[in-house]
């Protein structure tokens, strides 16, 4: 069984789509208290150096501080699910864009094998 801080709570995700500054800026300081770490393990397990885990991670949450006061939580489906496919996309797309940076640098090596497809 989860408890309290394993769960999603629909009533901060609502806090997240709130105007009043205060409140939004409290609900930003928990969720991020809260997924930050886990955003920061998906992102360790793709085995990145902790500096692009740190990056990686960053830009996710600044990602969701954007967009968040636009979602609307289903609370039949799995918001760590949707927030990991987040992650995974944001990995995919950095994994890519290295790709693109070594080919550039090395225009003689074959690494169109590694490139991930962002779904």
């Amino acid at each position: 069984m989860l408890n309290d801080d394993e769960r999603t709570s629909a009533t901060l995700l609502s806090k997240l789509r709130s105007e009043n500054s205060q409140e939004w800026n409290a609900a930003w300081e928990r969720f991020y208290a809260l997924y930050m770490p886990k955003v920061l393990l998906w992102c360790q397990r793709w085995r990145l150096q902790p500096s692009d885990c740190e990056e990686v991670a960053a830009v996710v949450m600044f990602k969701l501080a954007k967009h968040m006061s636009r979602f609307e939580y289903d609370p039949t489906s799995s918001f760590r699910g949707w927030l990991k496919q987040v992650v995974v996309n944001e990995l995919k797309g950095y994994y890519n864009t290295q790709l693109a940076r070594l080919q550039h640098e090395r225009p003689d090596s074959n690494l169109a094998h590694l490139a991930l497809n962002a779904e």
